[in-house]
């Protein structure tokens, strides 16, 4: 068992090491965004580390993928792709379930049967040619005569 302190609250959940803070959070019924469910696809789930980095699996392929190199400098993870090894310090202030449901769905535009212009063909449609539609050129051969 792993200790996980979330800033800025100063609360602490523990940790399965063989589970992802994502999946930490969400049976602790702490909030953090996530659109894919944990598979490195959305980028939403990203939490800071503040301390404890060492205790922490290594940056996956698909976390590098998606973040880059950024974890050395800003100490940026993807929460599905952590798990934890040792106590750590996260920073979860960037998911906040109040603005969450403040944000209205996008709305989705459904284009109607009639609502589709039709088009009438041209009047004189042009025969497809092969070949680029252009006239071969004739050889020169006036170059040949003149050498004897």
């Amino acid at each position: 068992m792993a200790k996980i302190t979330i800033l800025p609250e100063g609360s602490s959940v523990e940790s399965m090491e063989d589970k992802s803070l994502l999946e930490t959070f969400q049976s602790k019924d702490v909030f953090v965004k996530s659109s894919c469910g944990g598979y490195a696809r959305c980028r939403d789930c990203v939490v800071k580390i503040v301390e404890g980095k060492e205790n922490l699996n290594d940056v996956s392929f698909e976390e590098t993928q998606l973040l880059g190199n950024v974890f050395h400098v800003t100490g940026e993870r993807l929460s599905c792709q952590t798990k934890v090894l040792g106590p750590v310090s996260v920073d979860l202030s960037g998911h906040n379930p109040e603005e969450e449901k403040k944000r209205k769905p996008r709305p989705i535009k459904i284009r109607k049967k009639g609502s589709m212009e039709k088009t009438t063909p041209s009047p004189s449609p042009r025969k497809k040619v092969s070949g680029g539609g252009k006239r071969p050129r004739p050889f020169r051969t006036d170059h040949l005569d003149n050498k004897s």
